[in-house]
């Protein structure tokens, strides 16, 4: 039978029963604690005490079993004499190889003082626990369980276990509390491995882990008359390979049967066993056959065609023929492991020569793999090359494709062939459409990307590429068709001059300007600014294309100077620098102003919201010309410290200012500003608040 490795043995029946155990504690109190299970009219108890000195103590004096019904206090003693354990001699019946004598022999040890590990009886109790968690008779005969049998279905019920003979005021009695009946979880599905001599079983104990301490195999071989063949059971705390694993959801249980013989067929199954000795019903049934295996090879001879059929001539002793269920032909065009397919299968009934349909590359490695009948094992030929005769060169690579950065790091790719005996590509280049190309890869890629990095300092700004393939037999495509990539400019382009700015018909202004002689001109950036505002800034107004030697800018006022200048932009983004300014001069201005701004009142608010109001009407016909209004305001005729109060739009037609405080003077002055860049006059208003 198989050998199951456990750990922390002395704590494990503590862990499944919830009860804390600390080594070699000491206490004056006993503390009983216990745990229950019910099912039907039974209730079946079992408890463990703080210390292994109680333990001992308890022993000699026995346990009382008390019951207290729909949750009063008014506990009833059960058992008529205190519960002790049973004689070494009474436990003999039971045999020296049972849990009963075993777990009675622990009982009658006594420490050693010589051995400093076994000073006290804190290693005596741990193996106790452990050897009776899982076998109802010996914790019964030896005083930590009880089956009450006198319950009533359904019937609340309290029960208490104390020590005998000990008061009330020096043990800690816990309770524990029933009513309906417990279930036991089905049992995880077991993954079997049947091998020559053996058969491997694992099952992922962590789901039921907390429902049961332990686990019975059984086996069969008519799947009806089934007997345990661990024992003892399999405890459900164990090391295994599962536990260096990620998988955090599984704990596997696994568990080897030797005492096998093969060809025979058997089936196994698991039950639980929890710490109150109770079975649960079987798990799934599984089943299988211990088979030899094949240890010689099968060997191809020869492979042929005949009347466009492939022909595998092979062989394989007579003394292992009796063990293969079938065969498979597999192939790979490059004889790599991970590279074979399966292509034909036929059964072991089969003589030594078949012929199959097969489509071939240019070279093929053929194996023969023999499959044991058990289906999990098989032996496999060495490979069998067959090549073709091929002078035929593929088709020429398309989809080429590629870019150059600004370092002049090129970066090429295409697709690649779908001949399956494409070996790799050749990669050329020319500093003409019309030249020659010249091979630029000194050994063929056989990646479909290809990069290198040119230098920037050429006068030849493009540069051409095609690609070639290679098969096997080193026949090789045409050349793809070329793909043209050009340098990264890192020069910008001439500066452009700005010839002169005109004024027509007080409506637009005419901007020309001499071209940039740089051929790599993609468009302009013309700039404006009102040289009436010392506070106007240059805006960019038109981004004229590169053939564009003239701008209409409709956007003007007649009565406003402008300043113009003009910037060349090439395909690489990179901007000339600036050109000369050339000037348009406003007439002047007449002396009769023009009122922006009438009906300016003002509306002051002194109630639970105290603010100034200020409204308007504006001309119209300058509104549409207005962006926006500034509003500035002066505290008390202190002109030295105005201040813009806000900015808000053209169409607007009232001002709310409410950070304001009473007996105060507040002067507001009022500019529009308009579309075109300039400003209005300002205009004044006092209020008294």
């Amino acid at each position: 039978m198989g050998m199951i490795k456990i750990v922390n043995r002395s704590i494990l029946f503590l862990c499944c029963l919830g009860i804390s155990y600390i080594h070699a504690q000491t206490t004056s109190n006993f503390e009983t604690k216990p745990v229950a299970f019910r099912s039907g009219n039974k209730v079946f108890l079992r408890w463990s005490v703080s210390t292994a000195a109680q333990w001992r103590q308890a022993n000699i004096l026995g346990y009382n079993v008390e019951r207290a019904e729909e949750g009063s206090t008014n506990f009833q003693l059960l058992n008529t004499t205190p519960l002790k354990p049973i004689t070494l001699l009474a436990a003999q019946k039971y045999g020296r190889e049972s849990a009963v004598y075993i777990v009675t022999s622990l009982i009658q040890q006594k420490p050693d003082p010589k051995d400093k590990n076994r000073s006290d009886d804190s290693e005596l109790y741990g193996y106790y626990l452990l050897m009776s968690s899982y076998n109802a008779d010996a914790a019964s005969l030896s005083a930590s369980a009880y089956t009450d049998s006198t319950t009533v279905p359904g019937k609340k019920y309290t029960y208490r276990i104390t020590v005998a003979t000990i008061a009330p005021e020096k043990q800690q009695a816990s309770t524990v509390t029933v009513q309906d009946d417990n279930t036991l979880p089905a049992l995880p599905s077991i993954v079997s491995k049947f091998m020559e001599k053996t058969v491997n079983l694992e099952w992922n104990i962590k789901p039921v882990i907390d429902d049961y301490i332990a686990v019975v195999v059984e086996r069969s071989t008519d799947s009806i008359n089934f007997s345990t063949i661990t024992n003892p059971p399999l405890l459900s705390n164990l090391q295994n390979a599962n536990e260096k694993e990620k998988d955090t959801t599984k704990k596997m249980m696994i568990f080897n049967d030797a005492d096998v013989a093969q060809n025979t067929k058997y089936y196994y199954r698991i039950k639980g066993i929890n710490v109150f000795g109770i079975n649960s019903e079987p798990g799934t049934v599984i089943s299988g056959i211990c088979l030899p295996d094949i240890r010689t090879l099968p060997k191809i001879k020869s492979i042929d065609t005949v009347a466009g059929k492939f022909v595998v001539n092979w062989t394989m002793p007579d003394s292992v023929k009796r063990l293969v269920k079938q065969y498979e032909i597999r192939v790979s065009q490059t004889g790599d492991d991970s590279t074979y397919k399966k292509i034909f299968t036929f059964p072991a009934t089969k003589d030594s020569i078949t012929a199959f349909d097969f489509k071939p590359s240019q070279s093929n490695y053929f194996t023969l793999r023999a499959i044991n009948q058990k289906a999990d094992q098989y032996v496999e030929s060495f490979p069998y090359l067959y090549q073709l005769n091929d002078s035929i060169p593929p088709a020429l690579p398309v989809g080429l494709n590629g870019v150059i950065d600004k370092s002049g790091n090129v970066t090429l790719a295409w697709s690649g062939n779908k001949e399956p005996d494409i070996l790799a590509y050749k990669v050329y280049r020319s500093f003409s459409n019309t030249g020659s190309y010249s091979l630029i890869t000194g050994e063929p890629t056989i990646e479909t990307i290809f990069k290198e990095k040119l230098p920037l300092n050429q006068l030849n700004a493009d540069i051409f590429y095609k690609v070639s393939a290679l098969d096997n037999r080193y026949n090789e495509s045409a050349l793809s068709e070329p793909i043209r990539l050009s340098r990264p400019d890192t020069i910008p382009p001439a500066i452009a001059t700005l010839l002169e700015v005109n004024m027509v018909n007080n409506k637009s202004m005419e901007v020309k300007w001499k071209k940039s002689f740089s051929k790599d001109v993609v468009s302009y950036a013309l700039f404006r600014k009102d040289i009436d505002d010392s506070l106007s800034t240059w805006i960019q107004i038109a981004t004229p294309d590169a053939m564009d030697s003239v701008y209409s800018d409709l956007n003007v006022d007649p009565t406003i100077s402008y300043a113009y200048k003009i910037q060349a932009v090439d395909k690489g983004d990179l901007k000339s620098g600036f050109s000369n300014e050339r000037f348009y001069k406003a007439p002047a201005k007449a002396a009769v102003k023009v009122k922006i701004l009438s009906n300016l009142n003002a509306y002051t608010s002194r109630g639970e919201k105290k603010y100034i109001e200020l409204n308007w009407n504006i001309n119209r016909q300058i509104a549409e010309n207005i962006r926006e209004f500034w509003v500035y305001r002066v505290v008390n005729g202190n002109e030295a410290e105005i201040a813009l109060q806000s900015v808000i739009p053209g169409t607007s037609k009232i001002f709310d200012d409410d950070d304001v405080r009473e007996n105060t003077r507040y002067t507001y002055y009022i500019k529009a500003v308009y579309k075109t860049g300039g400003s209005s006059d300002l205009e004044k208003i006092n209020v008294d608040y």
